[in-house]
């Protein structure tokens, strides 16, 4: 079940190009949801995680774990996580694995 997340005032969302290959994160990259669960948890306990602002990420293998596009930090649920395999400055494009579009800033 998840949970009604709002949104900040001016949120825009995904800024590029998002390609989808999987809709499930590879071997690895699914272990990492606790972690980031619990490090967003402290974010949000210090009051560092305000509504849908900012990201975590974390390098693994060929690419980085990075959270999903509008996710609040401070409630992290397992499905937004998205694996970065390929990202293009010139095309605008990131080929990701998971349920939703990676943060922007990926």
């Amino acid at each position: 079940m998840s949970i009604d997340k709002p949104l900040m005032d001016g949120y825009v969302g995904v800024k590029y190009e998002p390609v989808r290959v999987s809709g499930q994160l590879p071997s690895g990259a699914d272990a990492q949801g606790a972690l980031f669960q619990r490090c967003g948890a402290q974010l949000g306990e210090h009051g560092m995680a305000p509504a849908n602002g900012g990201n975590l990420s974390q390098r693994l293998g060929g690419g980085f774990v990075v959270t999903c596009s509008g996710c609040n930090l401070g409630l992290i649920e397992p499905y937004e996580l998205s694996w970065v395999m390929e990202c293009s400055l010139d095309a605008e494009r990131v080929t990701y694995a998971g349920a939703d579009p990676p943060s922007s800033e990926a």
